[in-house]
């Protein structure tokens, strides 16, 4: 088992346990022992929300206006915002192959939530759509097989 980050949410006191990926692992690794967050400003201080979005919007710009450049990059949509990321993040495991079972308790939500969630995004995840015909065609052949 990897390491992992253990939280309560603020929200609901539901306990989270996130994996470490090796990027967080090398964040992790590399705080100084007197830093009490990981993800500071560039003074060293708590990361306040506000500053966080526009940290966000200034990213997408940058990506954006790169794309714009290179057809091979891809655009993130002006409507998008922070807390999109959670949605973004179970999308990513959505396409990964990961069960709603498995999303829901990465991201510490419930089964319901998840779904609901997963239902919002997965239209811009048409590859599910692509592997649902890939797994419809595959079962009409094995059932074509048994005759």
């Amino acid at each position: 088992m990897g390491r992992r980050l253990f939280f309560k949410r603020t929200k609901n006191g539901k306990p989270v346990a996130i994996p470490v990926t090796p990027a967080l692992a090398q964040l992790i690794d590399t705080t100084p022992d007197n830093q009490e967050y990981l993800v500071v400003s560039l003074d060293g201080h708590k990361l306040q929300p506000e500053r966080a979005s526009g940290i966000i919007r200034d990213l997408r710009q940058r990506v954006n206006d790169a794309a714009k450049n290179d057809r091979s990059k891809i655009n993130i949509r002006n409507e998008l915002h922070f807390y999109d990321m959670r949605g973004t993040a179970a999308t990513e495991l959505l396409r990964a192959g990961c069960s709603l079972e498995q999303i829901a308790t990465t991201m510490g939500w419930g089964i319901r939530h998840a779904g609901s969630i997963i239902e919002n995004y997965v239209a811009l995840v048409p590859e599910k759509s692509d592997e649902v015909l890939v797994k419809l065609a595959k079962a009409r052949q094995e059932a074509k097989g048994c005759r």
